[in-house]
């Protein structure tokens, strides 16, 4: 893991080891073709350690001509002439196959575009750990930050608000890009916040501006730049209290929507991703989603409710905004005694008639 930032940001021990294992996960560990005006000029080649490989048709025995180069640890091989569309070639070490990539056949005329950008909500509190950066395509990765900016809208440019992360943090696809605000600078009891203060005010408004110069890993730039305006209220110290949240069950023989008002936002890809329906220990297959600014949480089952008891199932990982999750805060007094750990909290219910 790299932080191309000041030392100072490596004073938490307990953030830097959770944030490596979360840039881990989200690593790519496939070859990735490189795009430009629409040609396959070369392919990225991760987790092979020397430049001692061949690239070549796959099921000919004579290799591409072409030349290499090394970066972020990764080899990069740009062939003489663009890869063609359509075939697939194998990437030969030592005598034998390492892997093997396929170039499409057809490139989509569709232009990427930001989706969406998490939270939505428009007023955040001062202590934001998370923003979530939502694509229509896979994009270029590994410089994220050149393309997004914070501006204080009364003043200047927020300097570092983000953590440069390498490897940044995408899905496996490569669509959503996970920004945290510096942990370093929330916590209350660390240098960065003493010096630098919060990367956002309470009281003051924002706008945050994604450039449309940024690529699709098909070559393509954003359709169109990215802004949105956002005001900063207080901190929110405050865990999430599953109790306080308002449920409405659904009728039994019905697909009708259980709901969960959580009362306030919440993170977006850990609401998506923590809360399941259960029955008799089974998770229910249905969809999920959220509205009213991520506050509300909507289950719709594949198939019918039935007249028994089900469970929702949350872990107790689930954030708010503010990194708070369902045992504790996130900038918590350490000197405190602390909440007992769990891993998940049950909510039964039953479908009414």
């Amino acid at each position: 893991m790299l932080l191309r930032q000041p030392l100072f940001y490596m004073k938490s021990a307990t953030i830097t080891l959770f944030l490596m294992v979360a840039a881990n996960a989200y690593s790519q560990k496939n070859a990735e073709i490189i795009w430009e005006n629409s040609k396959s000029v070369g392919v990225v080649i991760p987790g092979i350690s020397n430049d001692n490989f061949e690239v070549r048709l796959k099921g000919a025995d004579s290799k591409i001509l072409g030349k290499t180069a090394v970066k972020d640890g990764s080899n990069i091989f740009y062939p003489l002439w663009a890869f063609t569309q359509g075939l697939t070639y194998e990437v030969i070490s030592e005598g034998a196959l390492f892997k093997s990539f396929s170039v499409p056949e057809d490139l989509s005329e569709d232009v990427p575009e930001i989706v969406s950008v998490y939270p939505t909500i428009d007023v955040i509190p001062e202590n934001l750990l998370k923003m979530y950066v939502v694509f229509s395509q896979r994009m270029n990765q590994g410089y994220a930050l050149d393309f997004i900016h914070i501006r204080n809208k009364t003043t200047f440019s927020v300097e570092y608000p983000f953590l440069d992360l390498q490897p940044e943090l995408w899905n496996k696809d490569g669509t959503i890009l996970t920004l945290w605000l510096d942990p370093g600078r929330i916590k209350r009891d660390l240098g960065p916040n003493k010096i630098y203060s919060t990367p956002v005010d309470e009281g003051e408004s924002y706008e945050m501006v994604i450039s449309k110069y940024w690529k699709s890993t098909m070559g393509s730039q954003l359709k169109d730049s990215f802004s949105r305006s956002f005001k900063v209220a207080a901190n929110d110290r405050e865990k999430p209290m599953p109790e306080n949240w308002r449920i409405t069950s659904p009728r039994a023989n019905s697909v009708e929507q259980l709901t969960i008002d959580f009362g306030e936002s919440m993170d977006y890809l850990l609401a998506m991703n923590a809360i399941t329906v259960s029955k008799n220990e089974v998770e229910v297959p249905g969809q999920i989603s959220l509205n009213k600014d991520e506050s509300v949480w909507r289950f719709t089952p594949n198939q019918p409710w039935n007249e028994s008891e089900y469970q929702i199932v949350v872990e107790t990982r689930l954030e708010d905004l503010a990194g708070n999750n369902l045992n504790r805060p996130f900038d918590r007094d350490t000197t405190q005694e602390e909440a007992e750990e769990g891993a998940i909290k049950i909510i039964p219910f039953t479908p009414g008639l």
